[in-house]
């Protein structure tokens, strides 16, 4: 019997250090800026994290950064997705918190953001600052620059509502614009297309004419006619 029980609970120690292992899957996010990837100086750390503590008493929303050496097997969206989960960031009943994710040696960057603030920080605002803000600083290997001042945008747009809407105005509008340019393309592109499919096509039209016209005057025989109609397909 002691024997069993014995069993048993080595079982029940197992599967709990299995849960554990997995809930504690990722870093354990205790600061506002954890540089797991040695990224910053002991003074820029200092100053990351000032700067977001006092935005995080001004709005209570929370911004959370995270620098990792490599993702490993998972891609950069499940990576962020699940050091946000397992960390719970932001206020449990507002879901307010930003994950600021840069993982060093895949050069990638990822902004997750709490369901509380999508109306704020869309995925259309978090590629902006990605695109226009960290990748061109980062290629420089500028990485303080880089993340410091998109978290300068983060925090302009979550605390001024007349930048936000300008932001998203210039995003409308350049959306406008490239779906105006796509549309310009495929019928540029149609119009090439149905020309040149027109004049193969009246090529072939015309010689087809032209070797019937021979076979029924005579000119050629019927075996050459059934030669060169599927040579002129």
């Amino acid at each position: 019997m002691m024997h069993i029980l014995r069993k048993l609970v080595l079982v029940i120690v197992f599967f709990l250090f299995l849960q554990t292992s997995a809930q504690e899957r990722y870093p354990r996010l205790t600061e506002y800026v954890t540089d797991s990837a040695g990224v910053f100086t002991p003074t820029q750390l200092l100053e990351l994290q000032k700067k977001l503590q006092i935005f995080e008493e001004e709005t209570t929303n929370q911004i959370v950064v995270l620098t990792i050496t490599e993702l490993g097997y998972e891609t950069i969206e499940t990576y962020a997705n699940g050091a946000f989960n397992q960390n719970g960031l932001g206020q449990a009943d507002k879901d307010n918190g930003i994950l600021l994710l840069f993982s060093k040696n895949d050069r990638e960057v990822r902004i997750e953001v709490g369901y509380g603030l999508e109306d704020k920080i869309t995925d259309a605002i978090a590629s902006r600052i990605i695109r226009n803000t960290i990748i061109p600083l980062f290629k420089e290997e500028q990485y303080l620059q880089g993340l410091d001042t998109a978290l300068d945008e983060l925090i302009l747009y979550l605390k001024d509502p007349v930048a936000l809407a300008r932001t998203n105005k210039e995003i409308e509008e350049k959306k406008r614009k490239n779906e105006k340019i796509g549309r310009y393309f495929l019928l540029v592109f149609s119009m090439v297309f149905l020309g040149v499919g027109g004049f193969f096509f009246y090529q072939v039209y015309r010689n087809l004419i032209a070797i019937f016209r021979r076979v029924f005057t005579g000119k050629r025989s019927v075996l050459v006619a059934l030669f060169l109609v599927p040579i002129t397909f």
